[in-house]
């Protein structure tokens, strides 16, 4: 008898180390919101707005988690206002990526005309950008990504998760690097 509640007992502990030990891309979209939302924003240095391509590698990881994938594109300038009134009605991205980090912290930069690297003319007004983390409830739900995965940003760009989107645990399964037994395969 007691060597049979030994072998239980240790079934048991096998099953619930098993479920806690899965890998964190097994974690899918939910069922409410099959979307995986990323919202893309350029640098206030230059005007318009960032492409809203991504890697067939993560589009296909999103479709093994059962997800899709929508992507917005914003200017820098006025960027806040759309965030914070997204925000407020719970209709945040799961995915944030910037293309300068005063996005997130607020920059100022000097008002007027200038010639950008691309050699267009850039207006910038206003002159201050209003950083998103100022917000003390958005500053907790900011979830700086390693720059460990490709195919979302380059070289220059911060990518955030936000904690409090429908769909955080799919979207950070999602941005997840592979995992050893992944890269075997």
């Amino acid at each position: 008898m007691r060597r049979s509640c030994s072998l239980c007992l240790l079934a048991l502990a096998s099953c619930i180390t098993f479920s806690f030990a899965q890998p964190p891309d097994s974690l899918p979209c939910s069922p409410q919101a099959k979307t995986i939302t990323v919202w893309k924003v350029g640098s206030p240095y230059y005007n318009g707005a960032p492409g809203k391509g991504i890697s067939t590698d993560l589009k296909m990881k999103a479709k093994s988690l059962g997800c899709t994938i929508k992507v917005e594109a914003f200017p820098a300038v006025r960027f806040a206002d759309s965030f914070f009134a997204a925000f407020e009605k719970h209709q945040e991205p799961d995915v944030l990526v910037v293309e300068n980090k005063g996005v997130i912290s607020g920059i100022a930069m000097r008002p007027g005309e200038y010639i950008d690297a691309r050699g267009g003319a850039v207006m910038r007004t206003p002159a201050a950008i209003e950083g998103i983390a100022g917000n003390d409830a958005v500053s907790r739900a900011l979830e700086a990504v390693p720059r460990s995965m490709a195919g979302l940003d380059d070289a220059r760009s911060w990518v955030f998760l936000l904690r409090t989107s429908r769909n955080h645990p799919a979207a950070r399964s999602w941005l997840a690097p592979p995992t050893q037994q992944q890269r075997q395969q």
